[in-house]
């Protein structure tokens, strides 16, 4: 005789409060309770979810642990905790497909800081992300260059290009976000924003901006005139025809009217 579940009708109340009320109107601990119950079918994962908050604090410090620490709390094998590490990537890959599909104009320095807002939220982790435009300006799509190391940028630049002239880009913007600092750029985020210039600029790829999102705040290289440096410096024996285009397209972007 098949084992009955004797905690199918708790779940079963539980799935329907949250239907009902939605998950904002529930406690973090039936909340987590009910991301377990998915991950282990058949055993009380109330007591497991209380366990979790009392080690870590919150959901967010819970779906952020790493597995070794996750699978020292009772109940938490080493599959449920890699699963529980995995969500954070799972919604991020969501809001990600949201925000490709939602047309959004970014015209200007206020859209792209809204929109790169919006990209890093809780983002618990420093990445670096790449978005492509048109000679119009707008938007073609973004992509996340890496995680952590900016030098692995350095590293596959070349690759970076290639998937800029793929996108038939002409211009891009990098961004990556600072989770617990100040927004203004590092000695490592100015060597990699320098290296990525020259490299799309003798692509005939036109850096726009790097952005640097930290929480409220944010850092324009554009606005404080670094990537007008790069051009002055870059162009001073070319065409200056080419060059006044290209810095009025520049000048334009930061201009938020």
């Amino acid at each position: 005789m098949e084992k009955k579940n004797i905690h199918a009708g708790h779940r079963n109340r539980l799935l329907n409060q949250i239907i009902k009320n939605g998950l904002d109107k529930m406690t973090e601990v039936q909340v987590l309770e009910f991301i377990l119950s998915i991950f282990i079918p058949r055993k009380d994962t109330n007591i497991t979810a209380h366990l979790l908050l009392n080690e870590f604090g919150s959901i967010q410090k819970v779906l952020d642990a790493d597995v070794s620490m996750l699978t020292k709390v009772e109940g938490i094998g080493e599959r449920t905790a890699k699963l529980l590490t995995l969500l954070p990537d799972i919604f991020q890959v969501y809001k990600e497909s949201s925000l490709k599909q939602s047309k959004l104009p970014l015209k200007n320095l206020s859209q792209v800081v809204s929109f790169l807002s919006n990209l890093f939220v809780a983002m618990p982790y420093e990445s670096l992300y790449v978005l492509y435009f048109n000679a119009k300006q707008e938007l073609l799509g973004f992509e996340k260059i890496c995680e952590g190391n900016q030098n692995e940028v350095l590293v596959n630049i070349q690759n970076l290009v290639n998937s800029a002239i793929k996108n038939k880009a002409t211009f891009v913007i990098f961004a990556h976000n600072h989770p617990s600092g100040e927004a203004y750029p590092s000695k490592e985020d100015i060597t990699t924003t320098t290296k990525l210039f020259k490299v799309f600029y003798y692509n005939d790829i036109q850096v726009m901006d790097h952005i640097i999102i930290a929480g409220d705040s944010y850092y324009s290289f554009n606005q404080n005139q670094v990537i007008a440096g790069y051009y002055n410096n870059t162009l001073d024996v070319q065409d200056k025809k080419l060059a006044n285009g290209i810095m009025q397209k520049i000048n334009n972007f930061v201009d938020d009217n």
